[in-house]
């Protein structure tokens, strides 16, 4: 499990990462994602390049299991590999402040 701090609307139950009007930390609990979905959108990122980073960068727009979705990196992927409804799974890596970001790796789905 992840834990992360995704919460239901009140009414429609839709899950959302971030806070939104409708949500409130007391009207639901939070619920922990499992940290698996599947590629939604992806994107090579050239420009403007950060030394923190290894260009490209492979943008992933990831719905994981739980229906949010969740913008981060596809990390130990070739780019040729790459296509909507991948199945990934998080990973965490640090960084150089010493914390920890959530990135996304290529899932081995049993056939």
């Amino acid at each position: 499990m992840w834990p992360n701090n995704v919460r239901a609307a009140v009414g429609c139950g839709t899950r959302h990462g971030r806070c939104v009007r409708r949500v409130t930390p007391s009207s639901t609990p939070p619920v922990d994602l499992a940290g698996t979905g599947v590629v939604y959108s992806y994107s090579f990122l050239h420009h403007p390049q950060n030394p923190a980073f290894t260009y490209p960068v492979l943008a992933v727009l990831v719905e994981l299991d739980e229906g949010v979705r969740l913008l981060s990196n596809l990390v130990g992927t070739d780019p040729g590999d790459v296509s909507i409804g991948l199945p990934v799974e998080v990973r965490f890596e640090p960084t150089a402040e010493g914390m920890a970001v959530p990135v996304f790796v290529r899932r081995e789905v049993a056939a």
